[in-house]
């Protein structure tokens, strides 16, 4: 089960190295700091009276940006951002382990911001007072242009367009022409990051823009990219390309006593993700709150036609099973209290040829454990009965381990897996928090992050090592609650691609 993190001033706190902005700007200040004041957090459960503000607050705004700095409090963990929205609204904007953060693409006028530490000493505090400054900026935001315009020949006559998402995107209008500097005519406008274009003729040579429109303050902004030539080939060959299926499973249980906060946001999250890629031939089966043959089912349903060219992602977002000595022990929860046990989850997936990507985003159920090492054992215990049939040694036929299998699992030292409310409010889990994060997509607001971390050759291609050691990564570095994510690649290196963008 997952534990939501409820209080106000710790919303923003899991994720202090997986922010929505910039760490450094060292363009000069536009604008400079107008006051500087503290304020007591009143009311606001988890405060620590020992833990010092953040003293010398300061704000610069450098066009849209605004960096803020501030000194280090001996004893603290980390420090929150917010920014007010009245004398009581308080928004969280993020938070970090550092002594500055950057703000980016704020709106024109003045703002007042707050920020406060905080120390887990065991459980989040945050300090009684908080550092408060006025910034204002002068600067209008503007979209930019699309990132990343790649256009690929994909048949004799038809061409694949790609491109990354900037900020403050609404929509998308591609231009074809065969000249480099004039003679553009209007294609498509669309709000996806992928456009399939039939071309006039064969073996001749185009050029490509992509224009994106986005409205900021009220005010219509577009920009557009440099021209991107392709030359056709004739008697062209496609190459032979894998089709991707996944299958997202998100079990809240609603109306019983386990009932959890956020699997189903983080399976509908995930196939958002997907949907921004540019592997196009997706195929993306999402299903909420589903009992055990409902999920064995929907293997077999969302799988089908899987070749062994394909690639096939298998997610889950709910409860597990801890029950040692039993066959039930790392099973996965259904509703109405039915369960799929390895064995049986590994059966069905048999079944479907090509590669396997099995993720799960889940721990047991049916104890209440109590925290430190024994806590950490029986989660340690609960991930190895999954790893352990996915990686079983013999390599006998129709083994998991000899047929192509990936997997991630999540874990906690204390009581459950981690789900935490981002700033946005959400209830996700962390676990998918960060994979999704790290593919350039941000679970709170449904967003374009603004880079794509994973993806550490910077080609547009996610392998699963890539995504599995960047959330791996992140987890064990800041250990939130002690999760900790296990992997296997059958083959020792991950290197499969599982999106693309």
């Amino acid at each position: 089960m997952k534990r939501f993190l409820v209080l106000l001033l710790t919303l923003a706190m899991l994720l202090s190295s997986v922010p929505s902005f910039a760490e450094d700007v060292t363009a000069p200040a536009e604008t400079p700091v107008t006051t500087e004041r503290v304020s007591p957090i009143m009311g606001i459960a988890g405060v620590d009276y020992s833990l010092d503000n953040p003293n010398n607050f300061k704000g610069k705004a450098s066009g849209t940006s605004v960096k803020f700095t501030w000194s280090k409090v001996s004893g603290a963990t980390g420090y929150l951002l917010y920014e007010a929205k009245s004398n009581e609204v308080w928004i969280p904007m993020g938070s970090t382990k550092k002594t500055s953060l950057t703000l980016k693409n704020v709106s024109k006028g003045k703002h007042t911001f707050l920020v406060a530490s905080y120390k887990k000493n065991p459980d989040y505090r945050t300090s009684y007072y908080a550092s408060v400054v006025d910034v204002t900026v002068s600067s209008v935001p503007s979209v930019t242009a699309p990132e990343n315009l790649v256009v690929k020949q994909t048949g004799e006559t038809q061409v694949l367009l790609s491109w990354r998402a900037p900020e403050n995107a609404k929509s998308y209008t591609i231009y074809r022409s065969t000249k480099k500097s004039s003679g553009y005519k209007k294609v498509k406008t669309l709000k996806k990051l992928t456009y399939t274009d039939k071309v006039p003729k064969a073996g001749k040579t185009y050029y490509y823009k992509v224009e994106v429109t986005g409205k900021i303050n009220g005010k219509t902004s577009k920009k557009a990219t440099s021209p991107v030539q392709i030359k056709m080939k004739k008697n062209f060959v496609p190459e032979a390309q894998p089709t991707y299926r996944a299958l997202l499973i998100g079990n809240t249980y609603p109306g019983t006593s386990s009932q959890l906060p956020g699997p189903d946001v983080d399976a509908k999250s995930f196939a958002a993700m997907l949907k921004t890629m540019a592997t196009s031939n997706y195929q993306v089966t999402t299903a909420i709150n589903v009992n055990a043959s409902q999920i064995l089912s929907k293997i077999g349903t969302a799988f089908a036609g899987a070749t062994a060219n394909d690639v096939s992602v298998f997610y889950y977002s709910g409860h597990g099973v801890q029950d040692f000595g039993t066959d039930y022990h790392g099973a996965l929860c259904g509703t109405g209290d039915t369960y799929i046990r390895v064995a049986e989850l590994k059966a069905a997936l048999d079944a479907i040829p090509g590669t396997k990507v099995v993720i799960l985003d889940s721990c047991f159920s049916g104890q209440f454990i109590g925290k430190g090492t024994a806590a950490q054992k029986a989660m340690d215990d609960f991930n190895s009965a999954v790893i352990a049939a996915f990686s079983a040694g013999t390599r006998s036929e129709g083994d998991l381990a000899s047929s192509g299998y990936y997997v991630m699992t999540a874990a906690s030292l204390q009581e459950t897996s981690v789900s935490t409310g981002t700033s946005y409010g959400k209830p996700v889990g962390l676990m998918t928090e960060v994979m999704l994060y790290g593919s350039g997509y941000n679970e709170g607001n449904g967003g374009y992050v603004g880079s794509f971390p994973a993806d550490k050759n910077k080609n547009g291609s996610f392998t699963f090592a890539e995504v599995a050691n960047y959330t791996k990564s992140w987890i064990d570095s800041n250990k939130p609650d002690g999760q900790h994510t296990q992997l296997y690649f059958f083959d020792g290196t991950g290197s499969i691609p599982v999106w693309k963008r």
